[in-house]
């Protein structure tokens, strides 16, 4: 782990970093448009390994882990799949990288999430990370149940500048499972040579894959698992697609096999979606995500007592917790959104962040997933952390709240001073 953290710190510009190289190696190929057809890609020549130098760097430590608080602080400053997208230039390299978890750290999170896999149309699948053994250079079909090392290398590397700093990673195993996406994952049994469904809504029931991704399970275990890890089966589970009852026994059936791998219940998560089949989930006491929460008027409403979510979630189960992803359309977030991004995607904004935790804490909330959007203010396909950086930590002025189309009193105290905030009352 040393020799491996030792390397990531020489990074000092991207065209010297080992995972400048992996991206080349990998991803030549990568452009800012899906590519129709796959070019043959000429292997570069591995550059020589510098000496690894001993290290000096300071770090902050997360102080209310969720380990020991029970309670969730979380925050994304990038975006779900920035863990699988190659680094990109000097706004979005390892050194930007490992500066958003120290910073996080500093200002009182103790949580983010990430996506494992994240291929959801053609962009996407020709250039992001996928950690599976492809099965021929030009071609994106994969081994399901073997594991790329230099990817799998890449990716510990990145996560653990979270471990270290006592950040708890949220990592979401299946992403993309809709009907415009479904045919982009390495879960179409087109993508992979284990044999697979080919229909989505046979993805739950179908022996054969459910037997494929439970050996991926055990692999994934084997691998990552630490108690820095919180895993999250599905994300936006729905029973219009897999039909109520499939889907909540396949996340039964899930959360049974990572127990008996040696994962606590606190450490397993999943999604509400609206069916009663829900509640037979809680009886072991995992995480349940509920999204769309951007807005302290989502909070009120919800855990207002009479109401579902508090009397049958919150005052019933000790682990419920609320996400930033998605939207709820009676309460739209008042803060930032990305370029390309619709309006009723906007963030929350940095007085609902910090107003949103303290009254989910005190209602007897179990914490908020928050998102960020500042690093995707530009056109680009990769994020900028710089410019989240700046944001994040110096908030925005009254002139840039006006060009952002946003209004100053809700977004002029930075995101994670916000958050800090927040954390110092919740914890004092």
């Amino acid at each position: 782990m040393n020799i491996r953290r030792n390397l990531c710190t020489l990074i000092g510009s991207r065209w010297k970093s080992f995972f400048y190289w992996l991206d080349c190696k990998r991803y030549a190929n990568a452009v800012d448009t899906p590519p129709e057809i796959s070019p043959d890609i000429p292997e570069p020549v591995l550059p020589p390994v510098p000496p690894i130098p001993k290290p000096k760097k300071k770090m902050h430590i997360c102080k209310n882990t969720v380990a020991d608080t029970g309670y969730i602080v979380g925050y994304v400053p990038g975006d779900l799949s920035s863990l699988v997208s190659p680094f990109k230039g000097g706004h979005f390299n390892y050194k930007d990288w490992d500066n958003s978890a120290d910073l996080m750290a500093k200002f009182g999170v103790n949580a983010t999430r990430f996506f494992l896999t994240c291929t959801e149309d053609p962009w996407t699948l020709h250039n992001y990370f996928i950690p599976f053994k492809k099965q021929a250079p030009n071609t994106y079909v994969y081994d399901l149940t073997e594991f790329d090392p230099d990817m799998i290398e890449g990716l510990i590397c990145r996560l653990e500048s979270f471990w270290e700093r006592k950040i708890t990673t949220v990592i979401c195993i299946v992403t993309g499972l809709k009907s415009a996406r479904w045919q982009f994952t390495t879960w179409h049994g087109s993508r992979n040579v284990n044999g697979t469904t080919t229909t989505l809504k046979m993805f739950m029931q179908d022996k054969k894959t459910v037997g494929v991704f439970d050996d991926v399970l055990k692999k994934l275990v084997k691998t990552f698992d630490n108690e820095c890890v919180i895993w999250e089966l599905i994300n936006e589970p729905t029973g219009q697609v897999f039909g109520d009852v499939p889907l909540a026994n396949w996340c039964r059936g899930r959360m049974e096999k990572l127990h008996k791998l040696g994962v606590p219940y606190e450490r397993i998560a999943f999604e509400k979606w609206d069916s009663s089949q829900i509640i037979g989930l809680l009886e072991n006491e995992p995480w349940m995500f509920w999204h769309g929460v951007n807005h302290l008027g989502s909070f009120q409403r919800y855990l207002k007592p009479g109401t579902e979510m508090k009397d049958e979630f919150y005052d019933k189960h000790p682990r419920i917790c609320a996400d930033s992803d998605g939207a709820d359309s009676d309460f739209p977030g008042r803060g930032l959104k990305g370029a390309r991004w619709g309006d009723v995607l906007r963030r929350a904004s940095s007085w609902d962040m910090n107003r949103g935790l303290k009254y989910d804490h005190a209602h007897g909330g179990m914490g908020w997933m928050i998102m960020s959007a500042a690093a995707w203010l530009g056109l680009g396909n990769y994020p900028d952390y710089d410019t989240w950086a700046d944001i994040a930590v110096n908030g925005l002025t009254e002139k840039q709240c006006k060009k952002l189309g946003v209004e100053y009193k809700y977004n002029k105290q930075s995101e994670l001073r916000a958050v800090d905030n927040a954390v110092k009352e919740i914890f004092k």
